[in-house]
């Protein structure tokens, strides 16, 4: 083997080397990116679910594009404040409290679709009579299973 060739087999060598070694690492980061995709979807249903909760509509409808879609005792439907207004305006002008604990969120992501779901348990809670007459008393609980198409 003369030394040209000895030369050309290293530097063969060491470029399928390089590119196995780049294939490896492209792989680990598409999947970091991956999940930290993931983690942003849950991120943004969790701050929609605080929105709700502390009655902020406005960021409900800042959180969202115009195309994502909420699963909840229904068909996908768009989520927006005009949807929530007349729910939960009752709710709020007379004093009920809600308090949810969110568990077991997941998400699934392909392309620049995420499907997100969550359990919600909730206590909502009154302190003024026509808040315990909206809740039938001084508390309510519930356990709600909601799916964002984001």
């Amino acid at each position: 083997m003369n030394l040209l060739s000895a030369a050309f087999l290293v530097l063969s060598v060491w470029i399928v080397s390089a590119a196995e070694s780049a294939a490896q690492s492209s792989a680990a980061t598409r999947e970091v990116s991956k999940e930290e995709e993931k983690k942003a979807a849950i991120a943004v249903v969790l701050a929609h679910e605080q929105a709700v909760q502390s009655y902020d509509f406005d960021k409900v409808d800042a959180l969202h594009t115009a195309d994502s879609r909420g699963i909840e005792e229904s068909y996908p439907e768009p989520r927006r404040k005009r949807n929530y207004i007349g729910v939960f305006k009752p709710l709020k002008d007379a004093g009920v409290h809600i308090d949810y604990h969110p568990q077991d969120a997941v998400a699934e992501v392909q392309g620049d679709v995420a499907w997100v779901t969550v359990t919600m348990h909730s206590v909502w809670t009154a302190d003024t009579p026509a808040g315990r007459e909206l809740l039938a008393g001084n508390e309510w609980r519930a356990t709600f299973v909601e799916s964002w198409v984001l």
